[in-house]
């Protein structure tokens, strides 16, 4: 087995690190980046359930995700970059 086999398969037997990549993906998150490094354990599952039911959500004819953050106040105006900055 090569050593490309050998880390995919190492890859797909670590379901933490798996879902981390995931989360971590679809928040624009670089490994190694000091964003990266926060999303640990609890964090992580914490993230993805909230995107499983945002996407359940959406999904089943209830209003969709952008509405109800328009809602909570997150407009366009609202600097998610800046958000990050300070830690949120």
């Amino acid at each position: 087995m090569d050593l490309t086999e050998e880390l995919l398969e190492e890859l797909a037997e670590d379901w933490t690190e798996r879902l981390r990549w995931v989360v971590c993906r679809r928040l624009g998150l670089l490994p190694g980046s000091w964003g990266w490094r926060l999303m640990t354990g609890r964090r992580v599952l914490r993230c993805a359930c909230h995107m499983a039911l945002d996407e359940r959500q959406s999904g089943a004819g209830g209003e969709d995700v952008a509405s109800s953050e328009r809602e909570a106040g997150m407009t366009g105006a609202f600097d998610i970059e800046r958000f990050r900055e300070l830690g949120g």
